[in-house]
């Protein structure tokens, strides 16, 4: 991949939120409890994952739909941390999802975005495809808001993966292939994307969320695997398959391998999976993918990047120093015979 860009990621979060974290000692249903934080910050899954990026010193480029009532903590966040600001502003707020969290669990609480006008899913395709220009890797990331084309991600993928168009958007074509697309979302968003003729380069689903794909609940891990190798079948690249305190399935053209870092005290799970897409995409801008065949590479650095998360507070991962010695700790599985 080229190294010479100084825009190397591409995010796209439609339907972005507030993030009001609430630390409780433990939570239970149905009693008072006394929270000792409270903290409120710029959130959305492409968000979180340029905010890891931005700490491992890979600049971003961030996009989707931002309520202009409210957009002031974003826009601060975007300064501080050194991410281009590309979102398209609406009128009215930005939603606010309430996590709480206790005991090592996150209850989340997400509330419904802005609905979108008939004409602002086919805005922020024309606006991506402007965006991509010499960029490497587009991340689409997250739920789309009310009212909202199931389809957009499809859409997003077929444009972005075609030839790149250059500094000039559409219709100013370079000839360099487009991006390496890594879609994170769920339910008919991922179901319309992988029904596409022109398929994501990597998905990132959980467990629950390909379960749900799949219309089955998977027996067991060996059962799991056989839905991952019918999509890579179908061309795409890379898959990989969060699974909680289980690790995680990172699925190449030639291997399948699974992960676990040590995590230490859980301080909270909120944006542990997006940490790990950054992670993914860390590694693929070493040249993991396509170029080299360094799978374990991804694994390792996917897998440190959650593990981080899940020991700190806030957007911000814990110094590269540390990461890198995760991911040197990381274990890793062949599961090719399964």
């Amino acid at each position: 991949m080229n190294s010479n860009s100084s825009i190397r990621v591409l995010t796209l979060t439609p339907n972005p939120a507030i993030d009001e974290t609430i630390q409780v000692e433990r939570l239970v249903p149905g009693e008072v409890h006394r929270a000792s934080s409270v903290r409120r910050s710029a959130g959305g899954k492409g968000i979180n994952v340029s905010s890891c990026l931005a700490g491992w010193g890979i600049k971003t480029r961030a996009s989707g739909f931002l309520g202009r009532n409210n957009a002031e903590i974003f826009e601060d966040h975007f300064r501080l941390r050194g991410i281009e600001d590309a979102f398209i502003r609406l009128e009215g707020d930005t939603r606010t999802n309430i996590k709480i969290t206790g005991g090592g669990n996150t209850t989340d609480i997400n509330l419904p975005g802005a609905s979108l006008g008939p004409e602002d899913p086919r805005r922020l395709l024309e606006t991506a495809a402007g965006l991509a220009g010499g960029v490497e890797i587009a991340i689409l990331a997250g739920s789309l808001p009310p009212l909202c084309p199931p389809a957009l991600y499809k859409d997003l993928t077929g444009r972005l993966r075609a030839e790149d168009p250059g500094s000039g958007g559409r219709g100013a074509g370079t000839g360099r292939p487009g991006c390496f697309v890594i879609l994170d979302t769920d339910g008919e968003a991922l179901r319309e994307a992988l029904a596409a003729g022109t398929l994501p380069s990597c998905i990132k689903p959980n467990e629950r969320e390909l379960s749900q794909w799949a219309g089955r609940e998977f027996k067991d891990l060996p059962d799991m695997l056989r839905t991952v190798v019918q999509l890579r079948g179908r061309g795409i690249a890379l898959i990989v398959v969060s699974m909680g305190r289980k690790g995680a399935v990172f699925a190449g053209k030639d291997r399948i391998l699974r992960a676990w870092a040590e995590t230490g005290p859980i301080f909270s799970t909120v944006g542990a999976g997006d940490a790990m897409v950054a992670g993914v995409a860390a590694a693929l801008l070493e040249g993991a993918l396509p170029r080299g065949q360094s799978l374990e590479r991804i694994a390792r650095l996917g897998a440190a990047f959650a593990a981080a998360k899940l020991g700190s507070n806030g957007p911000d991962l814990p110094e590269k120093a540390f990461i890198e010695e995760t991911a040197r700790n990381v274990e890793i599985d062949g599961l090719d015979s399964c």
